[in-house]
């Protein structure tokens, strides 16, 4: 973040430090749920949680060797947890790792800074509408496409072979379509 065009609230909210210890709580959390279902012990969640530790300055340190932020993440915490660690991201992929965790810091985010975070939304679609147009031109976007159906492409991932589509009230009608 640009820490000139950035809240307080918000500058605190999302840094690497934040960031990782959202990841931590929710490899906690899936560890639980395993230790509940039997299959990793209690004891070395019990020990994950009395002692696992995130620190973003060694995460980045590691992440210069690794090129991977999980990767280095999860060594950090096996650095503070010893062999109880190696249960830590069991079944569990980067992206449910990273995708959860910026999600509950959006929510937690909505929850300080209501209203906020549609401006983010609305952000986010135009550079994503922008960087389709751009990326596919006349494949995607052809003359007179509505920006609309960019966005609904983008959320879809593939056209469903539909004309039109009704999105929170809207009609938004596929590129192909004049």
């Amino acid at each position: 973040m640009i820490r000139r065009y950035t809240r307080p609230g918000m500058g605190k909210l999302f840094t690497d430090q934040k960031k990782f210890e959202t990841w931590l709580a929710i490899e906690i959390a899936i560890l639980e749920a395993l230790a509940d279902a039997g299959v990793v012990p209690a004891e070395d969640v019990k020990e994950i949680k009395a002692h696992a530790e995130v620190d973003a300055e060694r995460i980045a340190e590691i992440e210069e060797e690794t090129n991977h932020d999980v990767v280095a993440f999860l060594r950090n915490v096996g650095e503070s947890v010893g062999d109880a660690a190696r249960w830590v991201h069991l079944g569990v992929t980067s992206s449910d790792v990273g995708d959860t965790g910026w999600a509950l810091l959006l929510k937690e985010w909505k929850g300080s800074s209501a209203g906020t975070i549609v401006t983010i939304i609305i952000g986010i679609a135009i550079v994503v509408a922008s960087i389709v147009i751009i990326g596919y031109g006349n494949n995607l976007a052809g003359d007179g496409c509505d920006p609309n159906c960019v966005i609904e492409e983008c959320k879809n991932g593939f056209y469903n072979n539909t004309e039109h589509a009704e999105l929170d009230g809207v009609t938004i009608t596929r590129c192909d379509q004049k």
